[in-house]
């Protein structure tokens, strides 16, 4: 499974975004061109907390926030 995979599985799984919210997303991630993970902020669909925790957990690193 790729990183994005991944990402999208972990948000789901715990709640923090819908299926129908995650394809709004990646909508307009795409129309725009950025990021999934961007475009989740940007519509504030996940806060940069949540989705520091999905990445660190993902990539089995710490998360500090600033």
């Amino acid at each position: 499974m790729d990183n994005l995979a991944q990402l999208k599985s972990y948000l789901k799984e715990r709640g923090l975004v819908g299926e129908e919210d995650l394809q709004r997303a990646e909508d307009y991630a795409l129309s725009t061109n950025i990021p999934l993970d961007q475009a989740l902020v940007f519509l504030k669909l996940v806060d940069f907390q949540d989705l520091g925790n999905a990445l660190a957990e993902l990539y089995n690193i710490p998360y500090e926030p600033l």
